[in-house]
C-alpha cells in the first residue's frame, strides 16, 4: 500500500510556518503516520477500475473508529483483514470496527476538548487513493445545526471519512465525518467532525479498557 512517506510528513511538519501549523515538539510523526489505516471496499473496484474506501483511526487492539456511514455501506478490509463493526453511533455517524485477525498498529493517545480557533490537523485518504493527504485547520464549535463541532480542513472529499483530527501534540480529538460547505472558500472548506464528548466516548470504551490509546502502543 502506498503512503505518503514518513520523511514528507516530517518535512512539511518541521517546514510550515508556525501560523499554519503549531506543532509540538513532541510530536509522534511515525506513531501517527502508522495510526491512520486505509479501510478498503474490495466490491466497489470493478465499478471505480480502482481500489476504493474510507479512512479508519486506529484505538489500539485492532479496534478502528470510522464514520458510520462508510461502515453501513460495504464490507471493508484493512492490511487484508476483514474488519467487523462492533459498535455504531447512528446519531453521531461514529462506527468501532475490529479486524478479523491482528492488524498490530499504534493507537492515538486521546486529546483534551481544544479551545476554539486552536490549531488541528485530519489525515486521511483523499480519494480513497493509497496515498495519505494532510490539511491542517482550526478547531471551531457550532457551525452547523446537525453537528455540535467543526473544523476548516482543505480539501476535504471522498475518502476522507473516518479520518483523525489530531491536535498539535498528535492527540486524537475526532473524526471527520465530510464536507458542510458545499463550496470551496480558496484553498478551504468548512468541514464536519464527529461530535467531541459522543467521539470521545466510544474512544475511552475500545482503548482504556483494553490497554489502548491512552498510554500508547
Amino acid at each position: 500500500m502506498k503512503r505518503l512517506a514518513l520523511s514528507t510528513l516530517l518535512a512539511v511538519l518541521t517546514l510550515a510556518p508556525a501560523s499554519l501549523w503549531a506543532w509540538s515538539s513532541n510530536f509522534p510523526v511515525e506513531k501517527v503516520y502508522r495510526a491512520v489505516v486505509f479501510l478498503h471496499m474490495p466490491d466497489l473496484d470493478e465499478q471505480f477500475e480502482t481500489q476504493v474506501g474510507c479512512t479508519g483511526t486506529s484505538l489500539g487492539n485492532d479496534f478502528v473508529a470510522t464514520a458510520n456511514h462508510c461502515a453501513v455501506v460495504h464490507p471493508m478490509e484493512a492490511y487484508g483483514k476483514a474488519m467487523q463493526v462492533v459498535e455504531q453511533d447512528e446519531a453521531n455517524d461514529i462506527a468501532i470496527l475490529r479486524s478479523v485477525g491482528a492488524i498490530n498498529i499504534p493507537a492515538f493517545k486521546l486529546a483534551p476538548l481544544p479551545k476554539p480557533g486552536a490549531d488541528v490537523m485530519t489525515l486521511g485518504f483523499l480519494g480513497a487513493r493509497h496515498t495519505m493527504t494532510f490539511f491542517p485547520g482550526t478547531f471551531q464549535t457550532g457551525h452547523d445545526a446537525e453537528t455540535e463541532t467543526g473544523i476548516v480542513a482543505g480539501h476535504a472529499g471522498n475518502g476522507m471519512s473516518g479520518s483523525p483530527v489530531i491536535d498539535t501534540e498528535g492527540r486524537l480529538v475526532s473524526i471527520h465525518l465530510g464536507r458542510l460547505d458545499p463550496t470551496m472558500q480558496g484553498d478551504y472548506t468548512l468541514a464536519a467532525i464527529a461530535d467531541y464528548s459522543a467521539a470521545q466516548k466510544l474512544f475511552v470504551k475500545y482503548t482504556t479498557s483494553r490497554g489502548g490509546a491512552k498510554g500508547g502502543k
